[in-house]
């Protein structure tokens, strides 16, 4: 998806995306198909829980491309989120920043991967 050159409100929508992102990312947290955390990301992949990963905008290109390597090692997706580690860890409800988490199925799963791949063109 391309996003068109202005006139139109760019900052603001990118912003309303982030917003909608960030609540469903929540949501899904609460409704236990999202878990994040290295550690806990990892034993999870080795279990083929995941439908997909979401990483944090200002992931490293290192730790970016270990996840990226072993998630197309099983099949699964990987999106970035528009908002950053520390945003993404208190959309969680965590004290500390989180540059990965995993998905499973169900809940409002389907809804955060149309969010992610709507915000993939702000990216």
């Amino acid at each position: 998806m391309v996003v068109p050159p202005a006139p139109w409100p760019r900052d603001a929508v990118r912003a309303r995306a982030a917003k909608t992102q960030r609540d469903l990312l929540g949501l899904a947290h609460r409704a236990g198909v999202l878990k994040s955390g290295g550690n806990v990301v990892g034993g999870l992949l080795a279990k083929g829980w995941p439908r997909y990963l979401i990483l944090a905008s200002d992931t490293g290109d290192r730790v970016r491309s270990d996840w990226t390597r072993k998630a197309q090692g099983r099949e699964i997706a990987v999106w970035t989120a528009l908002l950053g580690a520390d945003d993404l860890g208190r959309a969680l409800g965590r004290a500390g920043a989180r540059s990965v988490a995993a998905v499973g199925a169900g809940g409002p799963a389907e809804a955060l991967r149309k969010a992610l791949k709507r915000g993939a063109a702000f990216l």
